[in-house]
């Protein structure tokens, strides 16, 4: 059992070195701006007060699921969806009203980004772009952000400030991008 843990380690390894992982059908290469996006919390901005409206989108690396949340830390919804990426492409679908969104999406570093985060988001879909923010603490090896945002751990809002050209997005422009 451990030597075919270990073939299949291998195996993943040189996958990832190419750059294209091939599963299930679902193909993500990693060249195409999408590294960041599964595995973290990506949000319209930091919340300055618990009435604050934020809009959380969390895709799952080991599972073909994620959510939507939009909400204040009083009032939320959630939404669960599936998700397909296929190069810079999102599919995700409302799993509560079977709505399906297709949105382009890429991921990189960013200095724009309000301070504390250090990721930016952008979806494009309907002739619209959004961006959201997320921190490298937030996924890989570190806390989901999904966590970090429900236990508080977040950078301090009161004063963050956007820096550069970054424009915020409010939940409704984002709903209005993936149509649910």
């Amino acid at each position: 059992m451990k030597a075919t843990r270990k073939v299949a380690a291998g195996l993943a390894l040189v996958l990832a070195s190419a750059g294209v992982y091939q599963v299930g059908g679902w193909i993500l290469d990693e060249g195409s701006g999408v590294e960041h996006l599964k595995g973290r919390a990506w949000v319209n901005q930091l919340p300055r007060t618990p009435k604050d409206r934020v809009h959380v989108l969390f895709l799952d690396t080991e599972s073909p699921f994620g959510v939507t949340i939009h909400g204040s830390n009083y009032r939320h919804l959630t939404n669960a969806v599936q998700f397909r990426l296929e190069g810079d492409v999102l599919e995700l679908i409302s799993l509560q009203d079977e709505v399906k969104a297709q949105v382009k999406v890429r991921t990189w570093e960013c200095e724009e980004a309000p301070e504390g985060l250090d990721l930016c988001l952008e979806i494009a879909a309907r002739g619209r772009k959004v961006r959201l923010f997320s921190a490298r603490a937030w996924g890989d090896e570190g806390e989901s952000g999904v966590v970090a945002l429900a236990r508080g751990a977040v950078p301090d809002a009161s004063t963050a400030q956007v820096g550069g050209a970054a424009e915020v997005a409010g939940p409704d422009e984002i709903e209005a991008v993936l149509g649910f």
